[in-house]
């Protein structure tokens, strides 16, 4: 049980990596033109901080995108294996910060891949 809870801890720190990484951008961006990036509202790209934050952001979107799937297979292999004694804390606390990165994709990350 102990591997399980430290991987699952493990697992729950990635996506806050990625999360910080690209609300630092966003933030900054946002503070450098007045307002708040919208969708092509300036293209992420034309900012002249993209080359320093961009290489950070995507290292962290990848890696996200891949615990992301490797936090799914092993929850539900979790699930099946102990699911007479599932210990809810680690699986929700992980869950969280995929969570979390899952709802960036729908504004701030789409500016920024835009």
């Amino acid at each position: 049980m102990k591997i399980w809870k430290t991987l699952f801890y493990f697992l729950a720190v990635i996506p806050w990596t990625f999360i910080v990484a690209l609300a630092t951008f966003y933030v900054k961006a946002g503070q450098i033109l007045g307002h708040a990036p919208t969708y092509n509202n300036p293209d992420p790209k034309e900012l002249e901080i993209y080359i320093d934050y961009a290489p950070f952001v995507d290292l962290t979107a990848e890696v996200w995108m891949f615990s992301f799937f490797v936090w799914f297979a092993l929850t539900m292999t979790y699930i099946v294996i102990f699911r007479r004694r599932i210990e809810w804390t680690p699986l929700v606390i992980s869950g969280i910060g995929h969570y979390f990165g899952i709802l960036l994709f729908s504004g701030i990350f789409e500016w920024y891949i835009d």
